[in-house]
């Protein structure tokens, strides 16, 4: 029996380093969280459906069985599998909305969130997790990573998806298991964890704005093989043939090449090397690229997604839908993120082709969460599909709406905004996000330049109806306008926020976003280190610099919330300032997304 899963241990144990998730492994058992046999297969089943084809790290079939085995003896469950089963737990009821949740187990989803991601937590501090050498403890604790990044703040998710990469190369999974001569099953399900996990912190580091490109430089895990789970079982002693056409890991492989693409990258340019060879790790600023070498290596990925994936992928069938739908939205992020306009110290600077791009690829995005979340069959993957929501294109969209006000283009994009707020009501009713008060408060601008351009066109006649949203959004700002008392969070908001007039944004600063959208272009730390010594240099050499026309970083304000923010963003006409919304993209405090959204 593995160590993890005994109940005695010989001698002391400091218990300190396993309350990470605020349990240790002596805390009380978990047998009372598990929901009765019943319930346990109808939440596997849920995982099965929605969860399991989004990440792909467990083997259907031979957990099916020990699940099965485990539901009859709740109380001698090894505890590894009891923690991977309170993941499955949580992620099952995470996957379904209230409605459904109700209707299906006669619990609200927030209730059973609860309870099944507090039996995760304990479960896994029971199973010892920090130390483990146990592949189904990792499984467990990546799939409840997977489903909390909407309720861990980027700093914190990034840091225990570090947590979880360290875990799996103290297992060797950043070793390819050809390399190191194991079975091929257990080689296929070190690959597809592995994969995973690297991604999961590629996008948790690129959403703090840290510059980390994760551990693929650190790894020669090769890409899972094409291949259905049927393909796959213990005792198998030939790799299996991997197929031509899509399989039930086509989701999970699309992700896995925009990695390996990055990789190619990082190698190209000399940042990293092969894995044989010592890491070069001479900074970041041999990743910078020129616009022209941005599109083309996003056409180049384009072009492979397609040649592989896209091309073969059915509509009917909504796992191969949802695929379509995220490969061509990342591919528009990327070009929208290459094009931004933070690459201009002012927005007037903008050429007007590319506005037109940048408005184009905007709709472009925003018709496709739409998409995703007007189809009935995809419903399943809309947790997933959420935590990619294209940010950026919504502000852009929602900046623009501000000063073109009339015109059948304009109609269509209020069009996808309203859908948008439709399916994302929370944007509305989770006003403690500053994120979330800021963007409505630039709706609002927005429709509030429209309602004056359609009376001032047709004769001082007023907008047909006010959607819901906006009437919503205009009640939260008539609140807080009277000084009515809100719920307070655990900061103000106080910052000064430089325009692009003022301190133009260092357009070298700015990720490449070969991968993942949303790209962040602020280190801290970096920027305060930079600032200075420019300032320096400066007071030595002010007119070289200036003929250099070098731009200087304004430092990152403090992102702190108050209540009057919704206000002050309602009141003050300042232009797009990107660094503003690029700090309040990052989240950057974590006590404060803890408190309300953690549950």
């Amino acid at each position: 029996m593995d160590s993890d899963s005994e109940d005695a241990e010989d001698g002391y144990v400091d218990e300190a380093i396993e309350s990470m998730l605020g349990y240790t492994p002596s805390s009380n058992s978990v047998q009372h969280l598990h929901p009765p046999p019943d319930l346990i297969f109808k939440l596997w089943q849920l995982f099965l459906e929605n969860v399991n084809p989004m990440t792909k790290v467990v083997h259907q079939p031979t957990l099916q069985v020990s699940i099965a085995q485990a539901s009859g003896a709740l109380e001698s469950i090894p505890k590894g599998l009891e923690a991977l089963m309170f993941s499955i737990y949580s992620s099952a009821v995470f996957s379904v909305s209230d409605d459904e949740c109700q209707m299906t187990f006669g619990e609200s989803r927030r209730t059973l969130l609860s309870r099944y991601r507090h039996g995760t937590r304990k479960a896994l501090a029971r199973a010892k997790f920090l130390g483990t050498t146990d592949i189904v403890v990792l499984q467990a604790f990546v799939i409840y990573l997977l489903t909390m990044r909407e309720d861990y703040d980027s700093r914190t998710l990034w840091t225990l998806t570090g947590v979880a990469s360290r875990i799996a190369q103290g297992m060797g999974l950043h070793r390819d298991g050809e390399e190191l001569s194991l079975p091929p099953f257990e080689t296929e399900i070190r690959r597809r964890l592995w994969w995973q996990i690297s991604i999961l912190d590629f996008r948790s580091a690129e959403l703090t704005g840290s510059h980390r490109f994760g551990d693929f430089s650190l790894s020669d895990t090769k890409v899972p093989t094409n291949v259905n789970d049927e393909d796959l079982y213990p005792g198998m002693t030939e790799p299996p043939v991997p197929h031509t056409r899509p399989t039930e890991m086509i989701t999970c492989l699309l992700r896995c090449e925009f990695g390996a693409f990055w990789k190619e990258k990082l190698i190209a340019k000399g940042l990293t090397r092969d894995f044989r060879r010592a890491p070069d790790f001479r900074g970041l600023s041999g990743m910078f690229m020129s616009l022209e070498e941005r599109d083309r290596n996003v056409s180049e990925l384009e072009q492979r997604l397609e040649e592989k994936f896209l091309r073969y992928c059915d509509p009917s069938i909504p796992l191969q839908f949802m695929t379509s739908i995220i490969g061509r939205s990342a591919v528009n992020s990327m070009r929208l993120m290459a094009h931004h306009p933070r690459r201009y110290a002012k927005y007037e600077d903008v050429p007007e082709e590319e506005r037109h791009l940048l408005w184009t690829l905007g709709l472009k995005l925003l018709e496709s969460d739409n998409l995703a979340h007007s189809s009935r069959g995809l419903q399943r993957y809309m947790w997933h599909s959420n935590v990619y929501f294209q940010w950026q294109a919504l502000i852009h969209i929602l900046g623009e709406l501000r000063t073109h006000t009339l015109g059948d283009e304009v109609d269509k994009a209020w069009r996808l905004v309203d859908e948008v707020f439709e399916h994302h009501r929370n944007f509305v009713t989770d006003n403690k996000k500053p994120l979330h008060v800021a963007v409505g408060s630039l709706c609002l601008k927005a429709y509030t330049a429209r309602e004056q351009a359609l009376r001032e066109n047709s004769g001082g006649t007023l907008p047909s109806r006010v959607p819901e949203y906006i009437t919503l959004l205009r009640k939260q700002r008539a609140v807080l306008k009277k000084g009515t008392a809100v719920p307070s969070t655990t900061r103000p908001l106080q910052a000064e926020m430089a325009s692009p007039q003022d301190a133009p944004v260092n357009q070298t600063a700015t990720l490449d976003a070969m991968t993942m959208p949303a790209a962040s272009d602020y280190d801290p730390p970096a920027l305060a280190a930079q600032t200075q010594m420019q300032q320096q240099q400066q007071q030595q050499h002010p007119r070289q610099l200036q003929q250099q026309q070098q731009p200087v970083v304004p430092l990152p304000f403090m992102a702190t919330f108050d209540p009057s923010l919704a206000q002050d963003f309602m009141n003050t006409d300042i232009p797009m300032d990107w660094l503003q919304w690029d700090y309040l993209l990052q989240d950057l405090d974590a006590a404060e997304e803890q408190q309300f959204q953690r549950m």
